[in-house]
């Protein structure tokens, strides 16, 4: 059975679990919940298989979420073609920085840490994988230890408690999405990411 189930979670871009937590799971539906009520960092083997920075499916969770288009980087705003958020996510065993590529109304400033993001084939380059509705699908989640461990972050004074990590991953070219990177918008928003990591 927990071949099975580690199979099931496999399918869905669940990195392999801690064998005492795969032991615990009776039903993949159950497993899959308990998946997105989880830290992922908690539940993840630490070594393994993990596709080798390969995004086809890949569940990840939020860490953080800032804006790199407003002077402040916690400021709230609505989902608009002119507001960009970058966020900080991990698939249990690596940190990755995801940028908002096109707007995504399901997310925010104030999305909470350990909501979790369904990633398919996005367009990853440069180091960052870019989310789209397309190629990210926000899943009912909540993680209440990382929302209490970082609560403290959102109500720091505005530019501290700040990160952009730009890095994290190799470039992996995407063939079917590759044609479809404005290389204008791509330099645009790097340079936005670049100015606003050199104020922190």
């Amino acid at each position: 059975m927990a071949g099975s189930l580690a199979d099931v979670l496999s399918s869905r871009g669940v990195l392999p679990l801690k064998d005492d937590v795969l032991a615990r799971m009776t039903t993949s539906e159950r497993a899959w919940d308990f998946v997105l009520q989880s830290d992922l960092d908690s539940i993840v083997k630490r070594t393994g298989p993990d596709n080798g920075g390969h995004f086809a499916t890949k569940l990840v969770q939020i860490m953080d979420v800032i804006s790199i288009g407003t002077p402040d980087a916690r400021e709230d705003v609505k989902a608009s073609p002119a507001r960009t958020l970058s966020l900080s996510v991990s698939d249990g065993r690596n940190i990755y920085t995801a940028i908002e590529y096109k707007s995504m109304p399901a997310l925010a400033v104030s999305t909470l840490p350990g909501t979790k993001l369904l990633l398919k084939a996005p367009l990853v380059q440069r180091g960052l994988i870019f989310v789209t509705p397309d190629t990210a699908e926000v899943l009912p989640s909540y993680v209440p230890s990382l929302a209490e461990r970082n609560a403290s972050l959102r109500l720091q004074p505005s530019g501290t408690g700040r990160r952009l990590d730009l890095g994290g991953i190799a470039s992996i070219p995407n063939e079917e999405n590759e044609d479809d990177v404005d290389d204008n918008l791509l330099i645009e928003t790097l340079q936005r990411i670049e100015s606003n990591a050199g104020g922190q």
